[in-house]
């Protein structure tokens, strides 16, 4: 985002362990694997007790940025 003089505010959270399924809203059972549009299942990484707590201490912080109160 900086290459490209992005104008919105930006932070990457980094959690180790958790999988890509953390962008997802907090709080809702979920699993390691996603299903695609041609019925596989597509890895998301990581682990579930990881990615539940990523999601947990990560949600107030996207909520902060939509609020406009980002530290």
């Amino acid at each position: 985002m900086d290459a490209v003089h992005d104008r919105y505010p930006y932070r990457a959270l980094v959690y180790p362990g958790a999988g890509h399924g953390v962008g997802t809203f907090p709080f809702l059972p979920e699993g390691t694997v996603d299903p695609n549009s041609s019925g596989n299942t597509e890895s998301l990484g990581g682990n579930r007790a990881a990615t539940a707590a990523a999601e947990e201490r990560g949600w107030p912080k996207v909520l902060a940025l939509l609020a406009g109160t980002q530290r």
